[in-house]
């Protein structure tokens, strides 16, 4: 395309290319910066050095080029090869910490220009530098270096030109870059404007942080001088007697400790560095315990000239006695040669050892700050394994259950004391014959269980979204666990309500293992007690054959028994089973409102929270679900189009029973590449759940309680950045252009597949979202009208018309409406306040992470912490809320920006009145 490009399309007569484009006077040329650092390399700690490989881009704006009049409409920017580099200008920045450039080339410079409609030019090039690096090695071998390039503007002062790095990823890595003895940890961008020639120039600085890796010196240098040291210790369980022994022992650990300093790498500098201190420090402990020898056979001699046999049993508490009050000083007085020498090795079993840790944890806390973390633990659990361990058995909490002892932790927010308990099995392993089959109560609890470990999550998607991933080391089928959080003083006098939290995500991801689940901020100001509950997932969890042989609904019976569990065991913990609130978010909401059509669970809750959720949300999974177990089945060559699941349902169970689950998850991911769409999902006309639900909520009096619920208000955006991220991006980056036309279609489609058998005509629904007054090629319209559609079919009406029933039943309804879009969102600002938004705040990360969060956010989740826990607690949010029903469907606002107590009322009124034949909510 170059090629066929004139000079004098682009570059008008008059153009000059050693003038930067100033448009007007003292307003610089802003010039961003952009690096893809594709190696980092061959870096020398002598002559420190080392070399980077990158792709550097620029970008500004020159309006004194013209943009070719023959691609306009057609193109939107142009490519330019490195020769238009001499005819255009060009920002002359230069590496000010280079000792070496060097433009990468191989047919032609990989240089090109980019030059758009809109007069931008993008500069890109690839270039390798060998670059200068200031190194501190004093605290080698846990050092942190910080090693970078420095970009200076070369001709054209600041107040010509101004370098700033680029707003959205100025720096990208094309891969983990790990150097033979450093990780890349991260880095940071800075300003370093040069004063130079009487005039200021622009510059910019990236930094990286290169942290040195310990695991070498870890196993090769610390845990054998430790070994010498602690061997050199033994010394002094020897009987003064037994010289040969003694001197033999202390005499090869100090020449081994020595022979190990010397064969130790040493940086080539003149200082001091802390592998030295260390190692000397080795020398003198191991020293010292021969010379503690030495002073007890001096001692033997001045006491007697003939060696008596002494008792190796130890030291009698006369001779303690005596050492003790020597010690103290009382003792200095008296003569040398009275101390007793089995005294002194008496004390310095005691002294030295304790004197060492002492010594290993204040080097560890000098040396490895800003250092490798992983060097300072190990450090730390060689010298302080049996303090902590004793520190635990002292403090920690404990509660009893049919005579097994359950052990947790003691945590605190605030000055508020939290008994926490990780990873309590609720129900058998289904793992091996208890894959696909209903969860079996766990029956075999050791004596002592200690609960202070996150369990692993139930096997899921694999290529999460980062906003939800959970790493796959960290699944695992033996995942059917409980978390418990109690206030400290929660007792059988003390009871306290009980919130049963069961987490969202598409019944396909999330677990109980993330922190956003940790349940301390919300027992510590609410004064509640918090479980979560783990579930199974995706086809572990839904897939069924119809008959016994892989049961329906095992994510949901998984939660029942989790919920019967809490029945019978919580008041061991403090609980009061009398107040026990079901809550959740998305299809945890869902799986509260599938309990409460449930005969199986009557009797087992007292209170509904519902987040973002509803019972009634339509679903076709009763005919898909069958179709694809015989997918599955057919991907992993357990079935075939004459071998069906439905005509052999116990072989071919039994041949998905021998695979791995990773296999089964690919298969899985490949038939349902997205988060939104879900292959397996639950079933009606079983045991657990006898009706669908819009026959149970609207044709018979189901188990539903006082009710507290809302949603948020952008419910649709985050379903619109998953289901299509190759239209609006992953985080909602990408603007498409969108018109009116394309928005109708996409939501007809939607109503399709929701409602197939539905006789309503949705052309009124389409008209309401997409009416007349909206402009035809309003992008930014169009995208809102289709996810706000979205929500409100898939969340919000249903929620309403399961709220408005619940109230029709004389049950206690409140409803809240989230606003807050919050600061630490990945997405786009346009999606606004959308799904699962609000789960932070209630569960109170912006108190224990108050360093991420604004201050109205920490706010914010105190006033949702007390509202939630008040309900849970009392069955009230607070006085001052009113009752929802279909006639007064009023509600209270959430956010900082309308959080006053302010009283709403009939939100998306009209929308849910058209959507409501759907649900057969009229």
């Amino acid at each position: 395309m170059a090629q066929s490009i004139r000079m004098d399309d682009v570059v008008p007569n008059e153009y000059d290319n050693l003038l930067p484009p100033i448009r007007q006077k003292g307003v610089p040329v802003n010039v961003s910066v952009s690096l893809f650092v594709l190696q980092m390399h061959s870096l020398d700690e002598i002559e420190m050095n080392f070399k980077m490989d990158f792709v550097m881009r620029q970008l500004w704006e020159d309006d004194r080029l013209i943009f070719p009049q023959s691609l306009k409409g057609l193109r939107d920017k142009v490519v330019l090869d490195s020769t238009w580099g001499s005819n255009i200008w060009t920002p002359d920045v230069w590496f000010k910490n280079a000792l070496n450039v060097k433009l990468q080339e191989w047919i032609n410079p990989s240089v090109f220009y980019w030059f758009m409609s809109n007069k931008t030019v993008l500069f890109s090039g690839r270039v390798t530098l060998e670059l200068s690096c200031d190194m501190n090695m004093a605290k080698y071998p846990h050092d942190v270096q910080f090693c970078g390039v420095t970009i200076l503007s070369l001709m054209n002062p600041s107040t010509d030109v101004s370098l700033h790095w680029m707003p959205q990823r100025p720096i990208r890595l094309s891969k983990i870059m790990n150097l033979p003895q450093f990780d890349v940890n991260n880095f940071s961008l800075s300003r370093c404007d040069t004063d130079m020639y009487e005039e200021k120039f622009s510059c910019i600085r990236v930094s990286f942080s290169l942290i040195r890796r310990g695991g070498y010196f870890m196993i090769n240098i610390y845990v054998p001088t430790v070994l010498i040291v602690a061997m050199s210790m033994l010394t002094f369980w020897i009987p003064p007697e037994a010289v040969p022994a003694r001197i033999t022992l202390g005499v090869t650990s100090l020449l081994t400790i020595i022979t190990k300093q010397y064969q130790s790498n040493m940086p080539n500098v003149s200082y001091v560095v802390a592998l030295n201190v260390w190692l000397s420090s080795c020398i003198a402990f191991v020293f010292c315990s021969l010379l503690e020898y030495a002073v007890v056979v001096s001692l033997m001699k001045n006491q007697s000239s003939v060696i008596k046999p002494v008792d190796t049993d130890g030291v009698n508490d006369d001779e303690k006695n005596k050492f003790r009050k020597f010690l103290k000083g009382a003792w200095i007085r008296e003569k040398w040669y009275q101390v007793s020498p089995h005294a002194l090795d008496f004390v310095s079993r005691i002294l030295f050892p304790a004197a060492f840790a002492l010594f290993s944890i204040i080097y560890a806390f000098c040396v490895f700050k800003e250092a490798n973390m992983i060097a300072v633990q190990l450090l730390l659990i060689t010298c302080g394994t049996i303090l902590c361990l004793l520190q635990q058995v002292i403090t920690s909490p404990s509660v009893k259950i049919n005579g097994h002892q359950i052990i947790g932790k003691e945590v605190s927010l605030e000055g508020r004391y939290v008994n926490e308990y990780l990873g309590i099995p609720y129900a058998e392993p289904p793992v091996g014959p208890l894959r696909f089959q209903k969860p079996q109560t766990f029956q075999n609890y050791p004596p002592v269980f200690e609960a202070t470990t996150n369990p692993p999550a139930c096997p899921q998607f694999i290529k999460q979204p980062p906003r939800f991933a959970i790493n796959i080391t960290d699944t695992s089928e033996d995942c059917l666990y409980l978390n418990i959080w109690t206030p400290s003083d929660a007792g059988p006098a003390n009871k306290k309500a009980v919130l049963f939290w069961i987490h969202g995500g598409g019944f396909r991801i999330e677990s109980i293992r993330k922190e956003l689940y940790t349940g301390t901020a919300l027992v510590s100001q609410g004064d509640i007690i918090v479980v979560t509950v783990n579930y199974r997932l995706g086809l572990f969890g839904f897939l069924t054959t119809g008959t016994e042989d892989a049961p329906a609904n095992r994510g949901l019976y998984d939660i029942l028994e989790g919920l019967k569990w809490v029945n019978k065991k919580i008041e061991a913990f403090g609980g009061d089973t009398q107040r026990i609130t079901i809550s959740g978010e998305s299809v945890g909401a869902i799986s509260v409102g599938f309990l409460t059509i449930s005969p199986l669970a009557q009797g087992l809750y007292t209170r509904l929270i519902m987040e973002s959720g509803s019972p009634l949300r339509n679903t076709n999974g009763q005919t898909t679900n069958p179709i694809n177990a015989q997918k599955i089945a057919e991907a992993v060559e357990c079935a075939n189009e004459t071998y069906a699941v439905s005509q052999h349902p116990k072989e071919v169970v039994e041949c998905l029973r021998g695979l791995d689950a990773e296999d089964l998850l690919r298969a899985e991911e490949q038939l349902f590449p997205k988060i939104p769409i879900v292959g397996f999902i639950p079933q009606f006309g079983d045991e657990l759940l006898p009706n669908d639900p819009q026959t149970a909520v609207f044709h018979t009096n189901f188990n539903c309680k006082d009710l507290f619920f809302g949603f948020n208000k952008d419910e649709g955006s985050l379903r619109l950045t998953l289901s299509q991220p190759e239209l609006y991006g992953l985080f909602g980056e990408k603007n498409p252009p969108l018109n009116k036309t394309f928005g109708r279609d996409e939501i007809r489609t939607f109503l399709n597949k929701s409602f197939p058998q539905s006789p309503v005509d949705f052309e009124a629904i389409l008209q309401h979202y997409f009416p007349v007054c909206l402009a035809e090629n309003d992008s930014v319209a169009t995208r809102h009208q289709i996810y706000t559609a979205q929500g409100d079919i898939v969340t919000v009406c249903p929620q309403k018309f399961y709220g408005e029933k619940c109230s029709e039943l004389e049950h206690n309804v409140y409803a809240y409406f989230f606003t807050h879009r919050p600061s630490v969102t990945e997405l786009a600002e346009w999606a606004g306040a959308t799904h699962y938004d609000e789960v932070q705040f209630v569960f109170g990360q912006p108190l224990l992470n108050p360093e991420k969060y604004k201050e109205s956010e920490v706010t914010l989740s105190r006033q949702m912490i007390d509202i939630w826990s008040n309900f849970v607690k009392t069955g009230i949010p607070d006085s001052s809320w009113p009752l929802y029903s279909k006639e007064n469907p009023s509600f209270k606002y959430f956010g900082p920006e309308t959080f006053t107590g302010q009283i709403g009322s009939s939100i998306h009124f009209k929308s849910c009145n058209l959507l409501r034949p759907l649900y057969g909510a009229d």
